[in-house]
């Protein structure tokens, strides 16, 4: 078994809770007009995969051609999990790892960085198998986000503060390097995501939320506590940061963080693990126990009751209302399993070409 980090942040959501049962199966389907989902088709959820040998952690993609899906075994023996989709056909990308990929950022379809457990960093470079990139850290890697391929960012560190902490890495097209904190917080840090090269925000313990204003980072409060998972938006002044427990969502409006909850039962008795938003100003959350809420033309939408109702740890957003959740058996090492489910019109092809 893998040591206990390279279970965390996650497992501090399963405190949350999880409903009893198994809720029925509901079309989670919406007919859209514009600036909403799936642009004026009925959309729905629809479980891809279900048995990946590894956990399923993050997606990420400029549009539904390329997108990308990073995961692991936690320690199962299996290959670190690197997988894409080019709107037809999910590719599995080759890795040299049994290490965890904890998250995705592509700069491009052919400038694609995983980042996980150990420090690992590798680059795909859209040929042949994902190459090992010098790290010059040894923890865990729980994020990675750029503004451009020489301007990325990666953040990690040991939750439980018996390892090094507050990492902030950056690389600018030669090296990796980390970047001091004048005064850390002491924690992990789990994920980094910007608007631009001078506005940049990360997400941690203890409720941390850093900005980068391009010179330098600067701790930005909320009065909240619980450890933040994730982050991301659709511009500077409309940001999103999730965790818990307890059940948390954060709203930035450019000067302001505050709770921006939606209105439902399912929402507060789950954990949250991820959130992706798109330009139209929609918004993906999903969380424990098969959570999955939707911000579509300004009204909070629960999509929870339809599968998969596996535990998700992350999902993303496409520009066209479509995207994805996924997560699987994440909470106890080694991972049982992986799952991506997919929000459209059409489910695709449950096929991975090697």
């Amino acid at each position: 078994m893998k040591p206990a980090h390279l279970l965390l942040p996650l497992c501090l959501a399963l405190l949350a809770g999880c409903p009893d049962g198994d809720p029925p199966v509901t079309d989670a389907g919406t007919d859209a007009g514009p600036g909403g989902s799936c642009e004026g088709a009925p959309c729905q959820w629809h479980v891809v995969f279900d048995d990946l040998e590894g956990a399923v952690l993050c997606a990420a993609g400029a549009d539904e051609s390329d997108v990308f899906f990073a995961g692991g075994g936690l320690g199962n023996g299996s290959n670190a999990l690197a997988i894409h989709y080019d709107g037809d056909v999910f590719h599995r990308i080759g890795t040299d790892t049994t290490e965890t990929f904890w998250w995705v950022w592509p700069a491009s379809p052919t400038d694609v960085f995983f980042v996980g457990s150990a420090g690992v960093i590798y680059h795909w470079n859209g040929t042949g198998d994902a190459t090992a990139m010098a790290s010059p850290v040894t923890e865990v890697l729980y994020g990675v986000w750029g503004a451009a391929p020489d301007d990325v960012w990666a953040v990690g560190g040991n939750p439980f503060g018996t390892g090094d902490v507050d990492i902030i890495l950056h690389y600018d097209g030669s090296d990796w390097t980390r970047m001091p904190l004048t005064a850390g917080p002491g924690v992990s840090l789990f994920k980094v995501w910007g608007s631009g090269s001078d506005d940049v925000f990360v997400v941690g313990q203890s409720g941390t939320i850093l900005h980068w204003d391009g010179s330098s980072w600067s701790p930005q409060t909320s009065g909240a506590r619980p450890t933040l998972f994730t982050t991301s938006g659709t511009g500077p002044n409309d940001v999103f940061a999730v965790g818990g427990p307890p059940t948390t969502l954060l709203h930035y409006d450019g000067s302001t963080w505050t709770p921006a909850a939606p209105d439902g039962p399912d929402f507060f008795s789950n954990g949250l693990n991820g959130v992706s938003a798109n330009a139209l100003g929609n918004v993906m959350i999903v969380g424990m126990s098969g959570v999955k809420w939707r911000r579509d033309r300004g009204a909070w939408l629960s999509d929870s009751e339809a599968e998969p109702w596996d535990d998700l740890h992350g999902c993303w957003l496409g520009p066209n209302g479509h995207g994805f959740a996924v997560g699987g058996g994440f909470l106890v090492a080694p991972a049982s399993h992986g799952v991506i489910a997919y929000f459209g019109p059409t489910a695709p092809a449950s096929m991975l070409v090697p």
